[in-house]
């Protein structure tokens, strides 16, 4: 499989976006942010470029992998699989929505995966915080019977 390099105009969109959204006080900037991608990139690239390009096989994976986007741990880490391997659809508290619907039925229609598995993690900041958004508007019901 051949590496190229990232598309970086709409990158830099997506950088001007955020900046202008400031969605974060602390943490990396967006610069800082894009400047690690660009980086990580250009390593990727250069280590590509002294094995011989084969072209890409069909994608079959073995199972469609419904996980957590907030989790630090990837699918394909926990169960020692190879990119390709494993169909990962990652969304906040394994939420399914119409776009991870429409993925998840992707990988099992057209790619004929087997198996869904849906995994998830202890101390979900999305559930947690589902819960406390349940928990303000009960006691707002409550309070004004």
């Amino acid at each position: 499989m051949s590496v190229r390099s990232l598309g970086w105009w709409c990158a830099g969109a997506l950088v001007a976006a955020a900046a202008t959204l400031s969605l974060r006080a602390e943490g990396p900037s967006a610069d800082g942010s894009l400047a690690r991608l660009r980086s990580g990139n250009a390593r990727a690239v250069h280590a590509a470029a002294g094995h011989e390009s084969t072209p890409a096989r069909a994608t079959q994976p073995s199972a469609v992998v419904l996980s957590c986007a907030e989790s630090l741990m990837p699918a394909e880490h926990i169960f020692g699989a190879a990119p390709g391997e494993l169909f990962v659809v990652r969304t906040l508290g394994e939420v399914v929505d119409h776009a991870a619907l429409a993925s998840i039925e992707y990988a099992l229609e057209r790619l004929h995966v087997p198996l869904v598995v849906v995994l998830g993690h202890e101390m979900c900041g999305a559930v947690r915080m589902s819960g406390e958004a349940l928990d303000r508007k009960s006691t707002r019901l409550n309070s004004s019977h």
